[in-house]
């Protein structure tokens, strides 16, 4: 009998022990992460969030991006991709690419971007020519794996960086971009200029579109100087090609 006493009282006071030591240990646990809670900071932003809010915080910088992921579907990708790559394959991070990025997407969002995109080429407009079947870049862009300059892992670069582009475009990603190119609608690239080459047949020789020229309300008549030429509309930038042609960019709220 006594035995049995002291086994059971043996037992009451390893399970008391046990219990202590687990009371003690939840208690360092919880202390520890109230500690914690209280040391760091709340709502640690992820690096994307960082990196955004640095670029938002540089007056030069800006996003841009595009509002219909609808049309994130393979085709839309491949004629963006082909539109890209067409427009500014050798140019990825100069203005003149950045401001035919924003071409795009700023178009796209009122009326779908290949939308904007084929309309623009059939309308002849000087944008997108790429699509133009006796455009110089057509095979390329139809077949960039063998027609695109270089050799075989150059090509490959060159259309995957243009599809991994359209495809962040298509997703709605932020863009980063320079403020004064943000509002980017129409460019073209010509040796003119378009305040020097005015009249219709300078104009035309050096491929500097129409709408580059002021109009009256109408809309089809020509605005002209003292002098009988045409006005020249300002760029909001006018940038240089790798090929050291001029890229004129503007911003229109009708186009």
């Amino acid at each position: 009998m006594d035995i049995r006493k002291k086994l059971r009282r043996k037992r009451r006071i390893k399970k008391a022990t046990r219990q202590e030591k687990l009371s003690w240990t939840s208690k360092y646990i919880i202390g520890t992460a109230m500690f914690l809670s209280l040391m760091l900071p709340r709502n640690t932003p992820s690096p994307l969030e960082i990196r955004l809010d640095q670029i938002m915080n540089d007056p030069n910088l800006t996003f841009i991006q595009y509002n219909h992921k609808e049309d994130n579907t393979p085709k839309n990708r491949k004629i963006l991709a082909q539109a890209l790559c067409g427009e500014g394959r050798s140019e990825f991070t100069n203005d003149y690419f950045m401001g035919s990025v924003a071409s795009m997407i700023n178009r796209g969002n009122k009326e779908g971007v290949v939308n904007a995109v084929l309309r623009a080429n059939k309308k002849n407009t000087h944008q997108y020519s790429t699509f133009n079947k006796f455009d110089v870049n057509y095979p390329k862009i139809t077949n960039p794996l063998e027609k695109l300059e270089g050799n075989k892992a150059q090509r490959k670069e060159i259309w995957s960086k243009c599809n991994n582009l359209a495809k962040k475009i298509l997703r709605g990603e932020p863009i980063k971009i320079k403020k004064e190119l943000a509002n980017a609608t129409n460019y073209y690239v010509s040796k003119g200029d378009p305040k020097i080459h005015k009249r219709w047949d300078q104009a035309r020789k050096y491929k500097i579109p129409g709408w580059a020229f002021e109009k009256k309300k109408d809309g089809i008549t020509f605005r002209l100087d003292k002098n009988r030429n045409r006005i020249p509309i300002e760029p909001i930038k006018i940038a240089k090609t790798r090929l050291g042609d001029n890229a004129y960019i503007y911003a229109f709220k009708n186009y």
